[in-house]
């Protein structure tokens, strides 16, 4: 596995190329985990795109209600959520990042703590594997320690 982390530009620059300007449908595996507690597993249909130097992971939660995108820079990992739900967040190591989570009944202010952020890939770039692990305060209180994996394969992969 490479670990696109440690990617020179000119290889990283190879990666994104190799996505096609409309993107390129995939399969994501997501795993979360809070508090050490059981781990939550879904497998969700994606869209993956190249722009700008950044890569972007578009899908949709709960039956569509909730469209889901995360843009990968090479160094910080943010994720924005609209629909039902309407929330921002952005994953830096060793950096306390703001955010929020709004719904329809209740909005309130997040603080986030990245300990770990990975995104690694072989050497085709499939499959690719981002994970982070971060602790989450809502609205003041703690929320917990959370541990996310997302494995993206193209969508004709096995």
């Amino acid at each position: 596995m490479i670990r696109l982390l440690e990617l020179c530009a000119e290889v990283q620059d190879m990666v994104l190329a190799a996505i096609p300007a409309e993107g390129l449908p995939v399969k994501i595996a997501l795993e979360s985990r809070q508090d050490g507690g059981e781990t939550a597993r879904s497998v969700l249909d994606g869209r993956l795109y190249a722009k700008a130097g950044a890569l972007y992971l578009r899908y949709a939660e709960e039956d569509g209600r909730i469209r889901s995108t995360l843009r990968w820079d090479g160094r910080t990992l943010r994720l924005v959520r609209t629909g039902d739900v309407e929330s921002a967040q952005t994953f830096e190591p060793g950096v306390e990042t703001g955010g929020y989570y709004r719904t329809p009944l209740v909005r309130f202010d997040l603080r986030t703590r990245t300990r770990r952020l990975r995104v690694e890939a072989d050497g085709r770039s499939f499959p690719m594997v981002w994970s982070w692990a971060y602790r989450l305060e809502a609205g003041g209180a703690d929320a917990g320690e959370f541990v996310i994996n997302l494995t993206i394969r193209e969508a004709d992969e096995s």
